[in-house]
């Protein structure tokens, strides 16, 4: 059929020419194909317009119709090409990719030229000598015109340093609540909550961990990526605390007392011990901690500084606290047809914890944490509140209204009759979607102004050189670095907003491990959802500017 000796090397080279001579049989092309493959030139890489044409030449021999004079032509029937590569470069410029093709019957891919590809795409830093060994050693081994893409070059991310942190070395009373006693077969004792929190003099209370540098990254380019340096923050030296003659990076307590945690630091609080707030002991206002054994009973007006403790229950009383408030069995109260129609109040500048609370007025700063039950309260609450046991298998909130800055998080929120329970997000979203409106139009306005001066300085620059050219062009560079900068501070501002907004709409939420009964109304800002029918494991929270019910993952 097609014998080898068809076949001839261009002295290019690179293309295989095939001489059309005289055949007895029909000519294909795969008869072309198969010859190619028990040729020396197996390996080269066919040619699809070749093959064709040599199949039409062999055909017209074959019907002896006359030859014209590119007849008589060798056919280029294939091709010996070297190995390819081409590199490619992400979009943050990281990651460099090396797109290599085997070759065909040609050079095969070597290191040295996997590197010239690099240094042409402009590669310097983190190239990958052993990912580009197993590259060559790869497409070396595969079929002629196999393509592999693998990454050869890696950046280094920027390491940002981290800020001094504060590490709380004792318990303090918040976390007593939490930790009752075990009992035998998993159960616990509520009414046994151990020791009362205090701490003696010399006592290490918090530890500081200085703030780190952080380190720049770089991109395959070589090109400096700039890291952010953590800063440096120094001990909120308490009431009754020092920074440590041995170690200035250990808070210490300067005498006895109950531990209160501060931002940055701590607190070593005075403590009154009452055994209950009734009648016979009269209303309490005290500049410090208060830790009451018992009760406050109905009636009963109870003041502190600091934080109050109650290790009994509060019953239609007004207690105030100015840390935390700590009860650590329960608040009852009942409707009232007086004033705001509760007959408890609870006020707390620091966090509230409890186990239940009904029909109680409830305001704190800081979180608030029950573990079982807020039954028919009124809640203001500037950070997050959540209903719910150690395990995450009690925790209630019944009929009321709760009001929260940074989200709900409950077992069971309403209940099977349908019961109204108001579910509100606090916080200034309007007017942080206004106020970022207002500075997005106020970049363009720079953005035009900045355009306007430099049209004006390309006016100038083409009058004759003068004193007053000079002038002019020394105000318009003040007036350019003025406006680049204001634009500069407004970006930050719009940035801060957008982190602002971000974080929020991540927090202001209603999320339910247990039941979302019907009849629970979620609000944020504007815009209000009222539960139709019972859900399991959902969050309410506002996606796409429309709140949405959506399954817990």
């Amino acid at each position: 059929m097609i014998s080898p000796e068809f076949f001839k090397l261009h002295e290019n080279n690179v293309d295989l020419l095939l001489t059309i001579e005289p055949v007895a049989d029909i000519v294909k092309e795969e008869h072309l194909l198969m010859a190619l493959a028990a040729s020396p030139y197996e390996k080269f890489k066919p040619s699809a317009v070749g093959l064709a044409e040599a199949v039409k030449r062999f055909a017209k021999q074959m019907k002896n119709e006359e030859k014209t004079g590119d007849d008589n032509k060798p056919v280029i029937i294939a091709q010996r090409l070297d190995a390819v590569i081409s590199i490619e470069l992400d979009k943050e410029k990281m990651t460099a990719f090396a797109n290599a093709t085997a070759a065909w019957g040609g050079n095969r891919l070597d290191e040295d030229t996997v590197k010239e590809a690099l240094s042409s795409a402009g590669v310097t830093y983190g190239i990958r000598i052993n990912n580009i060994v197993a590259l060559i050693s790869t497409l070396n081994k595969a079929q002629p015109g196999k393509v592999i893409r693998a990454p050869v070059a890696k950046g280094l991310a920027a390491k940002n340093g981290t800020d001094t942190r504060f590490e709380r070395l004792v318990e303090t009373l918040k976390e007593r609540i939490r930790k009752p006693k075990k009992l035998q077969g998993g159960k616990v004792d509520m009414r046994d909550l151990g020791a009362l929190i205090s701490v003696s003099k010399g006592k290490p209370l918090m530890r500081k961990h200085p703030h780190t540098l952080g380190e720049d990254g770089f991109k395959v380019t070589g090109d400096v990526i700039a890291h952010k340096e953590g800063k440096p923050l120094e001990f909120d030296v308490g009431k009754n605390t020092e920074i440590s003659s041995k170690n200035p990076n250990y808070l210490v307590a300067t005498q006895t007392g109950i531990p209160i945690e501060i931002d940055r630091g701590m607190i070593v609080d005075d403590v009154l011990m009452i055994p209950n707030v009734d009648v016979g002991f009269g209303h309490v206002d005290f500049d410090g901690s208060i830790l009451i054994k018992g009760n406050i009973c109905e009636g009963m007006k109870v003041r502190a500084s600091g934080d109050i403790n109650v290790g009994g229950i509060v019953e239609s009383a007004d207690v105030e606290a100015g840390g935390d408030l700590i009860i650590e069995k329960g608040v009852i109260g009942h409707h009232t047809d007086d004033g705001d129609h509760y007959s408890c109040h609870l006020t707390a500048h620091g966090s509230i914890e409890g186990v239940f609370a009904q029909y109680t007025k409830i305001t704190c700063n800081g979180t608030l944490h029950f573990n079982h039950q807020l039954i028919h309260c009124d809640v203001t609450c500037f950070d997050k509140v959540e209903v719910f046991d150690a395990g995450g298998r009690k925790g209630s909130i019944l009929g009321g209204t709760v009001r929260a800055l940074k989200g709900v998080t409950a077992v069971n929120v309403g209940a099977d009759a349908g019961t109204r329970t108001e579910i509100k997000m606090l916080g200034d979203l309007a007017a942080k979607y206004l106020e970022r409106k207002v500075l997005l139009q106020e970049v363009e306005d720079e953005e035009q102004k900045l355009l306007e001066i430099g049209q004006a300085a390309a006016k100038v620059d083409q009058l004759p050189d003068s004193d007053k050219k000079t002038t002019l062009i020394h105000r318009l560079s003040l007036s350019k670095q003025h406006e680049e900068t204001r634009i500069q501070d407004v970006k930050q501002r719009i940035e801060t907003i957008e982190t602002y907004i971000e974080d929020y709409l991540t927090q202001a939420r209603l999320t339910c491990q247990g039941h979302l009964y019907s009849g629970v109304v979620f609000s944020l800002d504007e815009h209000s959802l009222t539960v139709e029918r019972e859900r399991q494991a959902a969050f309410v929270a506002l996606l796409d500017n429309k709140l949405q019910i959506s399954p817990i993952n």
